[in-house]
């Protein structure tokens, strides 16, 4: 696989995304339009590249590290049962019940992140330039993945409807916009009465 080619395939990649909420929260993988295991792969391809020709800035890393976390998070086998828990939990949260729920992280699954960061990273260290890989205040670019699945663990855990709420709402600061994205006014599923 070239750069090129693995280029072309993330942004096709991208443009599988939709937001799709309220009504759903994951999409069935069979609308991919390659295998998950070749869309890791340009991931690797496209990354390497951007390092060899110094191209790869913070901004850049934190779109693959997204995009590639988000491959497993959005688009499953099954979609339907976790769509269905989901209208359940939005349904629930409208009536001001908080129910533990586990929702995809729309900054990608933390695990997944961490291993292109760390693959990214280990690239960059090789030459001497793995500080591309923080923020202004020396944090990983990874952050976003940690902070959000920490916010939504309290808020299942105190039972916060408020900021269960806030999360199912939220769009804030993803990397990646997609395709068709909802605009602030129209990601607000669920009023604060």
């Amino acid at each position: 696989m070239t750069s090129i080619e693995a280029q072309k395939i993330i942004l096709d990649y991208h443009k599988s995304f939709k937001d799709l909420r309220p009504d759903c929260i994951v999409q069935s993988q069979s609308i991919l339009p390659y295998v998950k295991g070749w869309i890791r792969y340009a991931h690797f391809v496209y990354g390497e590249e951007l390092i060899n020709q110094n191209k790869l800035s913070k901004d850049i890393a934190e779109i693959l590290i997204e995009s590639y976390s988000l491959i497993d998070e959005y688009f499953v086998e099954e979609p339907e049962p976790i769509n269905e828990e989901y209208r359940k939990f939005i349904s629930n949260l409208k009536s001001g019940l908080v129910i533990d729920f586990y929702m995809p992280n729309p900054f990608g699954n933390y695990i997944q992140a961490l291993e292109y960061f760390n693959f990214l990273g280990e690239r960059l260290f090789k030459l001497g330039k793995a500080n591309i890989l923080k923020d202004d205040k020396g944090e990983d670019v990874l952050l976003p993945v940690y902070v959000y699945k920490g916010l939504y663990q309290k808020a299942l855990e105190e039972k916060d409807k408020n900021l269960c709420i806030e999360i199912v709402n939220t769009r804030l600061t993803r990397a990646v916009h997609f395709p068709g994205e909802k605009s602030d006014t129209e990601s607000v599923f669920i009023k604060v009465k």
